[in-house]
């Protein structure tokens, strides 16, 4: 993720060459410096902790795939290893040396030559968040559609996630829908007072879009340190938010800026006990803001995946605990950590105001929600009593 491919050195041309005359024009500005953000040097065809031909930046250090992988194993696995020679085994070693033996030498180079752990432990937290995204991608699509959905403090009750049923369920048949399952899906309902049956093979995505976000939060670590009450707080104040961005960029994704389905609807028409001045406020203002912010900045999946995860370690929700405070304020300081290396990686000098621009997008999102339980509130003064509505109630604040 953070590797940097070393250009290929050619020998240098020989006196007799026309082109030994030729002075290179000063490197511009921009060019000097690297996508890390650090400045450009012609980088050694060997690698700075053995001396060996290197691969690559690994970590920061110009290296070769043997130490890639020593320093990484080593700083993954916490390995701690003893030295019999008081740490001098690389005191004099240079380059034809037979390599030291040492382990405990060898990792005290790698670290005195430059290379960053933080780079590996960044590596794989971003790695861990793509793994988590097809999870959830899989739970979203799986054929799993439930009819009943608990509220919200049910959903947080039980620690364990059920976003493997994506796996256990196999992907919904029939997808994307065919025009005349989504002709049958908005037809109004024949049995008005009830609740409305659906084609087997078509979700109710005002609850099922929560439900996802909700089960992916209980697969972080932190989220089961926090109690029954702090969860149930922390999700009743991000869950819209992050489900808000998840579709938006789902949508990028598949080059639109209308809210699309996984099932390749659009966004239904409204019931018709909604008056059309607020549903046309919803999706033709509020709900496709995330989207053009996105669009205009040209978002990549590991921003978005990194400004997810910020999102949803939101250490200022209301009502939690101190001790859920602090936890949330160590895991949103690690994710914000690697957007910022992450961006500084990519955009080098651009990297702060790309860094900010991402992070801007939380201020966006936060007006957007509540904008819409602005809008929610108004919808509550038409909505049959019949239609209950668990876990969007309880984001939209709709009874508190």
């Amino acid at each position: 993720m953070f590797d940097y491919d070393l250009p290929s050195v050619s020998s240098s041309p020989s006196s007799s060459s026309p082109a030994s005359n030729f002075s290179p024009a000063p490197l511009k500005l921009k060019d000097k410096y690297r996508k890390s953000g650090k400045p450009y040097q012609f980088v050694p065809s060997s690698c700075q902790v053995c001396f060996g031909k290197a691969t690559g930046h690994h970590y920061d250090v110009a290296s070769c795939n043997g130490c890639k992988s020593f320093f990484r194993r080593v700083t993954i696995e916490k390995l701690v290893y003893k030295c019999d020679n008081h740490m001098r085994c690389y005191n004099d070693f240079k380059a034809g040396d037979k390599i030291p033996k040492c382990r405990a030498c060898r990792y005290k180079r790698c670290v005195d030559v430059g290379m960053n752990p933080l780079e590996s432990q960044v590596s794989d937290l971003i790695k861990n968040l793509v793994h988590l995204d097809l999870k959830t991608n899989k739970f979203r699509d799986c054929s799993y559609n439930p009819v009943d959905f608990p509220t919200l403090k049910e959903a947080v009750k039980d620690e364990i996630s059920i976003i493997g049923y994506g796996d256990r369920f196999g992907p919904m048949p029939g997808w994307p829908l065919a025009p005349e399952v989504i002709e049958e899906a908005r037809k109004p309902n024949p049995n008005p007072g009830t609740r409305k049956i659906l084609p087997a093979n078509v979700k109710r995505w005002l609850m099922y879009d929560l439900l996802t976000i909700v089960e992916m939060a209980k697969t972080f670590d932190f989220f089961n340190k926090l109690n029954e009450m702090d969860r149930y707080y922390l999700c009743r104040d991000t869950t819209l938010m992050v489900s808000n961005l998840t579709k938006a960029y789902f949508s990028v994704e598949n080059k639109t800026d209308q809210l699309i389905r996984a099932d390749g609807q659009t966004l239904a028409p409204p019931p018709k006990w909604i008056p059309k001045e607020y549903m046309d406020k919803l999706l033709l203002d509020i709900m496709k803001r995330a989207i053009s912010t996105l669009i205009r900045m040209k978002c990549t999946k590991i921003e978005f995946l990194l400004l997810r995860a910020i999102l949803l370690c939101n250490a200022a929700a209301p009502d939690i605990s101190s001790t859920a405070r602090a936890i949330l304020q160590t895991e949103r300081a690690k994710y914000t950590v690697a957007l910022l290396n992450y961006t500084m990686a990519n955009h080098g000098l651009e990297g702060p105001g790309r860094f900010a621009e991402i992070l801007n997008i939380i201020d966006l999102l936060e007006r957007q929600q509540k904008d819409q339980r602005d809008v929610n509130v108004f919808i509550l003064l038409y909505r049959p009593k019949h239609v209950k509505l668990p876990l969007l109630d309880d984001v939209m604040l709709s009874f508190c």
